[in-house]
């Protein structure tokens, strides 16, 4: 009988004391961010037609082409947009120019803005 006591009185002592360590405090730090879903570009083809573009305009420092408009098609966008923005980018060599693909000579090309 006395072994059946010690053993409630082990249980009710071990019982406490995992209370007690689980009571301990925890912070836990949650971060991120709610964005809104970007636009889906709907065009799957779009062409620019530059025209002809002569090498020997465009070898100053900042000389550019006119400006040639593109129409893309976007759908789903967040409610209240109003004005989106759309970026291009092509490889560059050493000098920051683009670089035409295959063997043909690099003409001074550079993205102003």
């Amino acid at each position: 009988m006395k072994w059946c006591k010690r053993g409630y009185v082990l249980a009710a002592i071990l019982a406490l004391a995992s209370a007690t360590i689980q009571a301990a405090d925890v912070t836990i730090t949650v971060n991120g961010k709610v964005v809104a879903k970007p636009c889906t570009v709907s065009t799957t083809n779009a062409t620019v037609d530059l025209g002809d573009l002569y090498s020997f305009s465009l070898m100053s420092a900042g000389a550019a082409s006119a400006w040639h408009d593109v129409a893309l098609e976007l759908t789903n966008c967040p409610v209240g947009t109003s004005r989106v923005t759309a970026s291009f980018s092509g490889a560059a060599d050493s000098t920051g120019y683009y670089k035409k693909p295959g063997d043909r000579a690099k003409h001074p090309v550079r993205a102003t803005g």
